[in-house]
């Protein structure tokens, strides 16, 4: 994971647009899980990217996430989101 750091800070938005892009195009059903002008505004891949990357640069730590991993669950469990999601 903290291999990954550069290669996030660099290029994690650019890695998160492409995996959304697959994600939507594969999954039409995901659709209505994630808003649209998030999606074309960019805002969506920039959140992820950067919640992958602070998930790498304090795997040690985890504890320095702060509220990080509460606001990614209860965004999920608002959604309905599910296992096989």
């Amino acid at each position: 994971m903290k291999a990954t750091v550069p290669l996030l800070e660099s290029g994690g938005e650019a890695l998160t647009t492409h995996f959304y892009k697959l994600l939507l195009d594969e999954h039409p059903e995901v659709q209505p899980l994630f808003n649209q002008a998030h999606q074309a505004s960019g805002e969506q891949p920039r959140a992820l990217a950067n919640g992958v990357l602070m998930y790498a640069k304090h795997i040690d730590r985890l504890e320095a996430l702060g509220p990080l991993v509460g606001q990614i669950i209860n965004k999920h469990v608002a959604l309905q989101v599910l296992p096989e999601h």
